[in-house]
């Protein structure tokens, strides 16, 4: 996403208002407190407040972080929200010197509104308690659910008018995961990724090829991982980037090989100048396809470049029989065939 309007860093102000229908680890009034963090930052805590069971409680907690091109960017307002803690101080026992404290729940506010052009807006965000508190059976047994009134600002629009009319933010939520797997719950905190596949724009692809990098991270299951090496392989070859394309297509080979990766992998090797192992992977990917034009046309190359005339002429004839594009592969193999003199059956 493009730099917002403004040349130094716009505060982004979050003031945690109040809590609605909160519980402590008893049925009892309990003394807590609010922390707010955002992109891996704490922001702050809120001072103690006490609180009556299922009674409101005002917190009026102000905290802030700046939004800057080189940290809490616009892509982190994206696709990060302020995550809110409430946590409960417990009542000192006997002899006990350090406080002891417990997380009640955790609350998250979106801050798209703010990429969407405005300047203020108030959420009511539901806090989710951890499991089998007073908060949790409250809430299933009565329907009752703990919440937190929150209001986010900032003193002027983060994008100026002609960046909201070029702008096209998709939002996706997800809100519940049916059928996982027994070995996320109980155990041990852990971070899981839910992703998609989305249309590419050309001037998305940098941000794309963060995001399937980040992806593959994360994924362990080869199953899981074809369509982003098919996916990721392409934004290498179009950026020029051969070098880490060979091995993305090289992996796709190995998980599930088709003639796509074949060809990516043929691609990879011949701008590289690896014309044996080209030549190898685009024999691959003909076996799979010899209907493919795109192979034929690399084909046709690592002839011209290896000095085979015959083979770089039969190659090419194929290439026009499956109706390989002008532009720009085809151009690329007639100024090759005129450099070198042969390739091509009008030359004769």
């Amino acid at each position: 996403m493009d730099p917002y309007q403004g040349a130094v860093g716009v505060p982004v102000h979050v003031t945690v208002l109040r809590g609605n229908n909160l519980r402590g680890n008893k049925n009892e009034p309990f003394l807590n407190f609010v922390r707010a963090e955002f992109n891996g930052t704490q922001l702050g805590d809120s001072q103690k407040c006490d609180a009556a069971v299922d009674e409101s409680v005002n917190y009026n907690f102000f905290c802030s972080f700046e939004c800057s091109e080189s940290a809490h960017t616009l892509d982190d307002l994206a696709q990060k929200p302020v995550i809110l803690t409430v946590i409960e101080i417990l009542p000192k026992e006997k002899k006990q010197k350090e406080e002891k404290t417990c997380v009640l729940g955790q609350a998250v506010v979106d801050l798209l509104p703010l990429l969407h052009g405005k300047c203020s807006f108030s959420s009511t965000v539901v806090l989710h308690p951890l499991p089998g508190l007073p908060t949790e059976i409250n809430s299933l047994d009565r329907g009752i659910k703990p919440t937190l009134e929150v209001m986010v600002s900032v003193q002027e629009p983060l994008l100026s008018d002609a960046q909201l009319s070029e702008s096209n933010l998709l939002t996706v939520t997800v809100e519940t995961a049916f059928s996982v797997p027994e070995v996320w719950s109980p155990g041990p905190p852990s971070n899981y990724v839910a992703a998609m596949q989305v249309p590419l724009m050309a001037e998305d692809y940098h941000q794309a090829q963060k995001c399937y990098e980040r992806t593959l991270d994360f994924v362990t299951d080869a199953s899981d991982t074809h369509h982003i090496y098919i996916r990721l392989g392409s934004i290498y070859l179009q950026s020029g980037e051969y070098e880490k394309a060979k091995p993305i297509y090289l992996r796709a080979c190995g998980s599930s090989p088709s003639c796509f990766t074949w060809l990516g992998l043929g691609i990879a090797c011949y701008r590289l100048g690896e014309l044996a192992e080209a030549e190898d992977a685009l024999t691959e990917a003909n076996i799979l396809d010899n209907g493919n034009p795109e192979v034929w046309g690399y084909l046709s190359l690592v002839c011209l470049k290896t000095g085979r005339k015959v083979e770089a002429e039969q190659s090419y004839k194929y290439a026009l029989k499956f109706n390989l594009p002008e532009e720009p592969l085809l151009q690329e193999i007639k100024e090759l065939q005129a450099h070198v003199g042969f390739g091509n059956p009008c030359f004769r």
